[in-house]
């Protein structure tokens, strides 16, 4: 399925050059083993004999279960296809020579015009994956850290105020200790995320494979450390809609 952004066009120019490439390999072979001036017999036959050894050559690509499901890509782990997860090592995949000569063979794209889309399409994917980490950037620094300094500010007046009334309040102390450093391990994942963001390659394909190994995961660790301060900063002093807000009209 493609994204929502995008259109159908290019994976149905992929597909329907692969569905050629296939039609034209098995009328080959059947034309080849029933030979010239066959019978319609003979013709059957050769059908026959050729779809068998399509189906026995490439049967490890059929699966008749939920092709979204863990189950296919164990299952498909075992027959040995790959499963590319990764814009990053997906697009890079289209200038393998067999892709550039099926693509030549057909006459679909020259061999510049496909290494030019493989360029514009990892273009894209690096431009949009950087721009999502400086956004993410602006949104913690911006609007996610300052709440979280201002509950903090909030636990330790409160504590203050406590202790100096004569009370023991543990709990309090506790409390303002837990958030503290929660928000310090944000800060700090701040930090790591806008560093690893300054040193982004030049070259697109330099930049998706630094993408995927150092902005990806950076980005899943801060938006989990934020996930965290969300469920323990209060309502009013948090600056977006929640996961409540967005999941139930209120």
């Amino acid at each position: 399925a493609v994204g929502s952004t995008m259109t159908a066009t290019w994976p149905l120019t992929v597909m329907n050059t692969i569905v050629a490439e296939s039609i034209d390999y098995i009328i080959t072979e059947v034309e080849s083993k029933a030979g010239k001036g066959a019978s319609a017999e003979k013709k059957q036959e050769a059908v026959n004999a050729v779809l068998r050894e399509v189906v026995k050559d490439h049967k490890a690509v059929v699966f008749n279960g939920d092709g979204y499901s863990q189950d296919w890509q164990e299952e498909a782990a075992r027959r040995g296809l790959p499963n590319i997860k990764s814009s990053a090592d997906a697009i890079p995949v289209l200038k393998a020579p067999k892709n550039i000569e099926l693509f030549q063979k057909y006459k679909v794209l020259t061999q510049p015009e496909v290494e030019s889309r493989a360029t514009i399409f990892m273009e894209k994917y690096s431009t949009s994956l950087a721009i999502e980490s400086e956004t993410m950037l602006q949104i913690a620094r911006q609007m996610i850290l300052p709440a979280a300094f201002a509950h903090q500010k909030d636990l330790a007046e409160t504590a203050a105020a406590t202790e100096g009334s004569g009370v023991d309040c543990p709990g309090i102390r506790e409390e303002l200790e837990s958030y503290a450093s929660l928000v310090e391990q944000f800060r700090n994942s701040i930090g790591e995320l806008a560093s690893r963001v300054d040193k982004i390659p030049e070259d697109a394909f330099e930049a998706g494979s630094y993408l995927r190994d150092q902005i990806r995961p950076g980005m899943a660790d801060l938006r989990e450390l934020g996930d965290r301060l969300e469920t323990v900063t209060p309502v009013d002093r948090w600056p977006m809609p929640s996961y409540r807000d967005m999941l139930f009209i209120k």
